[in-house]
């Protein structure tokens, strides 16, 4: 028969975010360090770009994330705050996005561009579903 410690059972019902910038320490990648000189081709430089902006979308998750914990606590004025700034962070990463990913849907977008156009629909729910909750 299996015990389990107090620390496994926490891990059954959920730990906080670690997503957070205060918790790792490696730089966003840039081109530079995810292509092999000599190698470049426009399928490559893509999926560099579509890591690239997984990566910067992560941070943005991880704050939301951060608030979405802190939910149980009492109501902070400064939350809702905080979620339309997020907004705004999220509009501005829609907006930085090269013009070959506005409409990843389409052929020959390169590795991941559907991929990263459901990890920004999936953080743009879940900025939504907390904002819904913090309210």
């Amino acid at each position: 028969m299996i015990k389990l410690t107090s620390q496994r059972s926490a891990l059954a019902h959920g730990t906080p975010a670690t997503l957070t910038k205060g918790q790792y320490d490696v730089p966003l990648p840039t081109h530079a360090m995810l292509l092999t000189p000599g190698k470049e081709n426009v399928y490559r430089e893509q999926g560099a770009e579509h890591f690239i902006q997984l990566c910067k979308l992560c941070e943005i998750l991880g704050e939301i994330l951060h608030i979405a914990a802190e939910l149980r606590r009492p109501f902070d004025a400064k939350v809702p705050r905080e979620l339309r700034r997020l907004e705004c962070d999220l509009d501005q990463w829609e907006a930085d996005l090269p013009p070959y990913l506005t409409r990843p849907l389409e052929e020959g977008k390169g590795p991941g561009a559907c991929n990263l156009h459901f990890c920004f629909l999936s953080t743009k729910l879940m900025l939504a579903r907390t904002a819904l909750k913090a309210c």
